[in-house]
């Protein structure tokens, strides 16, 4: 896979940080890489709000600069973040709502009660607005630059088609973030899994696998993976449910005699 960053994505990155997000170098590594299918599975408590709110703000920031440098379209852009429900605002929505303010770049924002939220910058020039899965008609009716999918592995495959299908006429990109393991034992749907750890051994510029590890989330563990509780994790959990839960590692059966019993039996 081509890991060359366009310089003007690095600068955008940099200007995050100027406003105050600490990044720590996990988080980089996941942040910086643009493949247009990618997939950011994260451990329990590892920032993936912020980083998915990053997933967004930056190539939005990055639009901002080539619109300053002439070299963008005079066109609208459109972004969306796809989450389960419209329950609540997403945090990746608040995140990106707050640096857009202080870098004086939001016109308007609208956070409607069990509605999509959305926020306008450059005075509507570009807009970031949230879908839900729950409304799958709401999926289908506009063609988008770049799309977050929150939470991916409790939302069903057809979403992540439906995605790929709003994002083709512009060449954008679409962005799978959420957890393989969690602790409110929320149901999984295996599809997400198995992307994570297909496009981990196959990543190319088209599409690839990222991990976010619990660790990554310097602002709760400063010591990174030498912090003690995370030993005393991986002795109650086990290596197999530690990988997953806090690694965002995407392995295979827990139990590896099942595959080889079904070589058995063909």
């Amino acid at each position: 896979m081509n890991e060359q960053v366009d310089p003007l994505r690095l600068t955008a990155v940099d200007q995050l940080t100027a406003f105050g997000v600490d990044l720590s170098p996990e988080f980089r590594a996941v942040l910086e890489p643009r493949p247009k299918r990618k997939l950011v599975s994260g451990g329990v408590q590892a920032g993936k709000s912020m980083e998915g709110a990053c997933e967004v703000a930056v190539p939005v920031i990055e639009l901002g600069l080539r619109i300053a440098l002439g070299l963008a379209s005079t066109r609208r852009y459109l972004y969306w973040v796809v989450m389960p429900t419209y329950r609540t605002p997403p945090k990746e929505m608040q995140y990106m709502a707050s640096w857009f303010r202080e870098m004086g770049i939001l016109t308007k924002e609208h956070w409607p009660d069990g509605g999509s939220a959305r926020l306008e910058l450059w005075g509507g020039r570009v807009v970031v607005e949230t879908r839900t899965s729950q409304d799958p008609e709401g999926i289908a009716s506009e063609a988008v630059d770049g799309i977050l999918v929150v939470e991916a592995g409790q939302q069903p495959e057809n979403i992540y088609t439906a995605c790929l299908d709003r994002t083709v006429t512009r060449d954008g990109w679409v962005t799978l973030t959420g957890t393989l393991e969690d602790e409110e034992a929320k149901p999984r749907y295996v599809w997400y899994g198995d992307y994570a750890s297909k496009w981990e051994s196959v990543a190319d510029d088209e599409h690839a696998s990222y991990r976010l590890p619990t660790w990554a989330n310097r602002t709760i563990f400063p010591a990174g993976r030498s912090d003690p509780r995370f030993e005393s994790r991986l002795r109650e959990l086990g290596q197999y449910t530690f990988d997953r839960r806090y690694g965002g590692i995407p392995r295979g059966s827990q139990f590896p005699i099942y595959p080889v019993a079904q070589q058995n039996t063909e």
